[in-house]
């Protein structure tokens, strides 16, 4: 008896579960719009959208779901700087992000003004270099003073 109310509250927890899930593809790209407002480097607009789509599924905490989006962005528009650089955030292990991260930097010469010195940001994080981290991200907003996403840089 103990198994089967169990069972019928997974089931009951599932159902209502799902049937509260929304579909907020239309959201997403609004929100995820809203907050980046930085140049990137991809003219493909398929790929825009699917890394909007990405961002905001990393946004919400979804690490995989993102990821997978990502991915596909990248599939379309291989030298999307910014693409490239949330998909090294999303991965699952340091060796992931790390050659991810290696591959976005190789792309900066195609990278906007804002995806460079996001990229610098990071690379100074990893050598430890506080102060020119600090330095770079008050360049980002300074750069992008409307976008939320450069204002998260600097705070973070």
């Amino acid at each position: 008896m103990k198994n089967l109310t169990t069972l019928i509250f997974c089931a009951i927890i599932t159902f209502v579960f799902n049937s509260c899930k929304e579909d907020v593809s239309s959201e997403t790209t609004t929100a995820s719009k809203t907050i980046m407002k930085m140049p990137m480097s991809t003219t493909n607009a398929e790929s825009k959208e699917l890394f909007l789509t990405g961002l905001y599924e990393f946004d919400m905490g979804h690490q995989d779901e993102a990821n997978a989006v990502f991915e596909q962005a990248l599939e379309i528009d291989s030298n999307f700087v910014m693409g490239r650089l949330l998909y090294a955030f999303s991965s699952n292990n340091f060796d992931d992000f790390n050659d991810r991260f290696i591959e976005a930097e190789a792309l900066s010469g195609n990278a906007s003004q804002s995806e460079k010195l996001m990229l610098q940001i990071i690379r100074s994080n990893m050598d430890n270099n506080v102060e020119r981290s600090l330095e770079l991200s008050k360049e980002l907003v300074n750069t992008n003073p409307e976008s939320p996403r450069a204002h998260l840089w600097h705070a973070g």
